[in-house]
């Protein structure tokens, strides 16, 4: 009989679907060495089909600010056999004590580390951070960087078989699956400038909320522009392999183009998304978006080497190690 993992996210058009995204690719890499089950708050019909498409069982929970109150909700799915995995920012302190009472083994993915952790395992694929930046209980284990990097599938296999030639005239430009501030727009309004593009792909998510406005300006445009929606993580890559040049923010979006390889540029748009950027430009991974058309074939050709050294493709069987470890202890 398998272990259980139960995941925890949310995501929405409010809060963007990153954390639900990268939980996913995890139990996409365990779905065979574990029985899956993802708790979510009130789940868009399309991270539905993607949690399914992973390998999990929805189980779908009532909208609920008192994060308090939805921690003694999950507590009845929990067993002292199980584990919990934590992505988001509302799982505090106290979230994960009502949680640990039930005896499970806790995971928590987290990228901001501000506040005290109870987990036994902290995940944190962004580089450049130590334990010594966690308040975390003593005898946690911690695995941080790209070597455990929280990718789908398809961009795995782009990792072990890069493909060495992309076209530097065709951009992707994705801000996400929701994109609150439609950043989307201003990001593709400053990348027309840019002579040397020829092909301009926008791809926007389920979460979505200013189609009307972003295609009544590519209405009013000379240029080529395709505007992708709703792209299952096969057709992302692909695009990703076509686009020799993308801007995105430094996010779940970026971990999956640096894992296919080429020219990236990073437009933050939410602030805890600023270790993670840091991290990426001063490893000279990728470029920051106020360089877009500046960069010399040198810096390209580094920064293409570098993300070929630190995206090995592997990282799924590192983290499902992890996990199997964590089953039996």
């Amino acid at each position: 009989m398998k272990s259980s993992v139960f995941f925890r996210a949310d995501g929405s058009s409010k809060i963007g679907l990153g954390h639900v995204i990268r939980t996913c690719a995890l139990a996409h890499m365990l779905r065979h060495e574990f029985d899956c089950f993802f708790l979510i708050q009130e789940p868009l019909e399309m991270l539905q089909r993607e949690i399914q498409l992973a390998g999990a069982q929805v189980i779908a929970l009532p909208l609920q600010t008192d994060y308090l109150t939805d921690a003694r909700y999950c507590t009845h799915f929990f067993s002292d056999r199980d584990i919990v995995i934590l992505d988001g920012y509302n799982f505090s302190y106290e979230y994960q004590r009502i949680v640990k009472e039930v005896g499970v083994k806790l995971v928590c993915i987290d990228d901001i580390h501000q506040y005290p952790f109870l987990a036994d395992v902290i995940i944190n694929h962004a580089g450049g951070i130590s334990p010594a930046d966690y308040n975390a209980t003593p005898g946690a284990d911690f695995y941080l960087g790209p070597a455990y990097a929280l990718l789908r599938e398809p961009f795995l296999q782009a990792a072990r078989n890069r493909k060495r030639v992309k076209p530097q005239n065709q951009l992707m430009i994705c801000m996400g699956g929701a994109d609150p501030n439609n950043d989307t727009l201003s990001v593709l309004a400053t990348a027309l400038e840019n002579e040397v593009i020829d092909d301009f792909h926008v791809v926007i998510g389920g979460a979505y909320r200013h189609l009307e406005a972003l295609e009544a300006f590519i209405l009013r445009q000379k240029k080529s522009i395709h505007l992708c929606k709703n792209l299952t993580a096969a057709d992302m890559c692909d695009l990703m392999q076509q686009c020799g040049t993308a801007v995105c923010p430094p996010s779940s979006i970026a971990f999956e183009y640096l894992s296919v390889g080429g020219e990236l540029y990073l437009h933050m748009i939410a602030d805890n998304q600023r270790d993670l950027g840091k991290y990426f430009l001063e490893s000279g991974l990728a470029f920051n978006f106020n360089q877009f058309g500046r960069i010399n074939n040198d810096q390209k050709t580094r920064a293409i080497a570098c993300q070929q050294q630190v995206f090995d493709g592997h990282s799924d069987a590192r983290l499902i190690d992890i996990f199997k470890t964590l089953s039996v202890k």
